[in-house]
């Protein structure tokens, strides 16, 4: 009797050694499982904001295209109205103003933004007081 309480006792042992493997192992598989979830979490969450910051983007550029070409065209450097509004101020001023000519400059001057700007050179005569 005692050789079978040996043998009952030993096994029972086994087995509660077995199981508490087996809870060791799902503990580590779960907490791998976790892991991974929020991975996979943070990477659909940084993918999602860029996809985001993209869209707006676009959807501003799309948005000021019409404002960013009447930009342009107002930017661009019409000679005879730069003329004019120079001969405009000789009579305001009471002076006659004599305009000689508009040359470009050499070399265009590119601002820190990156936009090309072209300088005009003008030659005037001024008589008066």
């Amino acid at each position: 009797m005692k050789r079978t309480n040996l043998y009952l006792a030993i096994t029972l042992l086994l087995l509660a050694c077995a199981a508490w493997a087996g809870v060791v192992y799902f503990d580590f598989a779960i907490s791998g499982a976790e892991a991974q979830y929020q991975a996979d979490t943070q990477t659909s969450q940084q993918s999602s904001t860029a996809q985001n910051s993209s869209v707006s983007t676009h959807a501003v550029a799309q948005d000021t295209a019409a404002a960013r070409a009447q930009l342009d065209t107002l930017l661009t450097p019409n000679v005879a109205s730069i003329a004019n509004t120079l001969r405009g101020i000789g009579s305001t001023t009471g002076v006659t103003v004599k305009l000689g000519g508009a040359l470009p400059e050499n070399t265009p001057a590119v601002s820190p933004g990156g936009v090309t700007i072209q300088a005009l050179a003008f030659s005037l005569e001024a008589d008066g007081s």
